[in-house]
């Protein structure tokens, strides 16, 4: 009903049901509940996004420019953000390993857009092997973090140089009576 009075899309319809749900307070027993259909249509979505990808033309150095910019872009901003607010340089790190990958919603973009005819095949199939590899890439850094993490602290001691006070966020979040 929604849909049809606010005229909207039935994709963007969700994703403004899917941004209020998230302001609910139970949306984490609602997330546990429904935690099993959403992996299946995951698998489903991706292995249909895996299939109309053509492997033979895509442009293979367009994907790698966009995940050395992604993932190294989204990993220093990550980085650089994460200490300027006052978190240690490991929990920082971790942070921004969780950062390196091209959003699922970047593939949902790229589908409209090409269902709306802004841009061909050839585009959608470019940030869709992207994406997919970049979420590969993404889960095995998580996986080896700390060797990272290690091997990046005595090779490039400046990436966790950046640092503010952490006293001065405690004292102002005032964390008393939480859980």
């Amino acid at each position: 009903i929604g849909v049809n009075w606010l005229q909207l899309v039935p994709e963007v319809a969700g994703f403004v049901a899917g941004l209020s749900l998230a302001g609910y307070g139970g949306h984490v027993q609602l997330v546990n509940k429904i935690k099993t259909i959403r992996d299946i249509f995951l698998t489903i979505f991706f292995v249909l996004l895996g299939l109309q990808i053509d492997f033979v033309n895509i442009n293979w150095g367009i994907v790698g420019v966009i995940l050395v910019v992604v993932v190294l872009g989204k990993f220093i901003v990550s980085l650089i953000s994460a200490r300027m607010v006052g978190l240690g340089a490991n929990k920082a790190f971790g942070i921004s390993v969780g950062m390196t990958q091209v959003s699922e919603f970047s593939l949902v973009v790229m589908t409209m857009g090409f269902v709306s005819g802004v841009w061909g095949k050839e585009a959608v199939a470019i940030v869709s092997m992207a994406g997919l590899l970049s979420m590969v890439a993404s889960t095995w850094l998580m996986m080896s973090s700390s060797g990272f993490y290690k091997t990046l602290k005595i090779w490039l001691p400046w990436m966790f140089v950046f640092k503010r006070n952490t006293k001065e966020i405690e004292v102002r979040i005032g964390l008393k009576n939480h859980i």
